[in-house]
């Protein structure tokens, strides 16, 4: 077996054969700009600090690195974490069973963020980017793979400004490839009801969803949409590893990761990770088989830990993470886990929707279909980015994924079909965030874009 047919075989034995729980599963990583109230990125480690101190949190561990408090976990397994961007902080909770259950906790949670911020006379948005700030390595929290990424990536700085909507949803090994490729082609829809990124920089974007239009840019193919559907997970993996490798751990608890170039050699540059593995393996003869195969793993789990894609597998939840939904306004704010919840839970009901000739047929015929419409998607996801729910195309499919989400969610008989509606209701105005904001700013300046998306449960 090849080494890249083995990473695929281990990868795939992460997930299960069959859903864990009796309800399908759906976790939350919520990222916020923090801001002054005239809209500059405020100092996140001041509002982490009354976040420690709050008897209310019931902190049961504090994570430091070097000065930095990184991260406080709750005694509910609430996880603030600080991201990127020294302005933003990440809530992280779940997984549930059910959508009311995450409402509740998170809600809780961001209720005592938001008391922290106020605290020190900051304001927590429900946005997707730092308004006014601009991204800048001097935005960025100080850490050395960050460091690493800006000199590989110009204009890496934009992620110490984006603040996004991820959502975890468990599947089991067979779901793997269709789940992967449906959701990352619904990423039009995503991104017209959810853009949320129309203002940064004191500026109105000449886009709706400046996270994925600026992202996208610095990432390529690493970001967004990927360049096909996968049929398999080993198709899924030769997909991973065509991406170049960009920096490389010594040890599983490595902080300070080194550039991968090819064979150590700065002059062969860097190379797709599949040629690491092909060097990896020719370099190490006499090494131990099992030693060098965990080596590999261990690489590998590295290296797609920064290919962003819109929906992407991650093997130490088994679960597919959707990525591409800004953060969005207080009161709307479950719509991103509905959504995910639904899409996932929709499956190949969403293939009409996504390929309007598809006729379910013979098993695999998904897979062409979408690929012959891949290129078409990624048209509408580039309209989606730029004027929202504003074309007319982009409208009809949101209309219609949403649909297909809402009788998936109404079968699971909790109620949280309701948690839609605010998207429905987007549709039918055809304005999502972003453009509201836009106008906000237009009418009124800064002041209205922080009233506007400012967080007060």
């Amino acid at each position: 077996m090849s080494a890249l047919r083995g990473l695929a075989a281990r990868y795939e034995r992460c997930f299960p054969e069959a859903l864990r729980l009796p309800m399908r599963t759906v976790g939350r990583e919520a990222e916020y700009p923090i801001v002054t109230p005239l809209g500059h990125a405020g100092n996140v480690q001041a509002v982490m600090a009354r976040l420690r101190d709050d008897s209310r949190v019931k902190a049961s561990q504090v994570v430091m690195e070097n000065e930095l408090i990184a991260s406080i976990t709750t005694e509910s397994s609430v996880h603030y974490t600080i991201e990127v961007g020294t302005g933003t902080v990440e809530v992280i909770s779940g997984p549930f069973m059910d959508l009311e259950s995450l409402r509740e906790v998170h809600e809780d949670s961001v209720e005592l963020l938001v008391d922290a911020a106020k605290e020190e006379g900051l304001c927590v948005l429900g946005c997707g980017i730092q308004p006014l700030t601009r991204p800048s390595a001097a935005l960025m929290t100080p850490r050395e793979r960050y460091n690493r990424l800006m000199e590989l990536l110009p204009g890496w700085a934009w992620f110490s400004a984006t603040a996004s909507d991820q959502v975890h949803v468990d599947i089991t090994r067979e779901e793997f490839p269709l789940i992967t490729s449906v959701c990352n082609a619904a990423t039009p829809a995503l991104v017209a009801l959810c853009g949320n990124s129309g203002v940064h920089s004191g500026l109105v974007a000449d886009t709706c969803c400046t996270r994925e239009a600026a992202t996208h840019q610095v990432m390529g193919h690493r970001h967004g949409m990927p360049e096909a559907p996968v049929s398999s997970v080993d198709e899924w993996m030769e997909q991973i590893a065509t991406l170049d490798f960009l920096m490389r751990k010594d040890h599983p608890k490595d902080t300070n990761p080194r550039v991968a170039y090819l064979n150590d050699d700065v002059s062969l540059g860097l190379a797709p990770f599949s040629d690491h593995l092909g060097a990896s393996s020719s370099a190490s003869q006499g090494q131990v088989t099992g030693s060098r195969d965990e080596q590999d793993w261990e690489d590998f789990l590295f290296h797609e830990h920064y290919v962003y894609h819109s929906a992407r597998p991650r093997s130490k939840q088994a679960t597919v993470e959707l990525r591409p939904c800004c953060q969005q306004p207080w009161a709307d704010h479950m719509v991103v886990a509905a959504l995910s919840l639904g899409l996932v839970q929709s499956g190949p009901r969403l293939l009409p929707f996504l390929v309007p000739s598809y006729e379910a047929g013979a098993s695999g015929a998904w897979h062409g279909a979408l690929a012959g419409r891949w290129a078409h998607l990624q048209g509408l996801h580039h309209r989606a980015v730029t004027t929202g729910l504003e074309d007319d195309e982009v409208a009809e499919l949101c209309k219609g994924i949403l649909t297909a989400c809402a009788q998936a969610l109404e079968e699971r008989g909790l109620g949280e079909e309701a948690f839609l509606e605010p998207l429905f209701q987007r549709v039918e105005e055809r304005e999502n965030p972003a453009q509201q904001l836009q106008r906000a700013m237009r009418d009124v300046g800064m002041k209205g874009v922080v009233d506007l998306t400012e967080i007060r449960p």
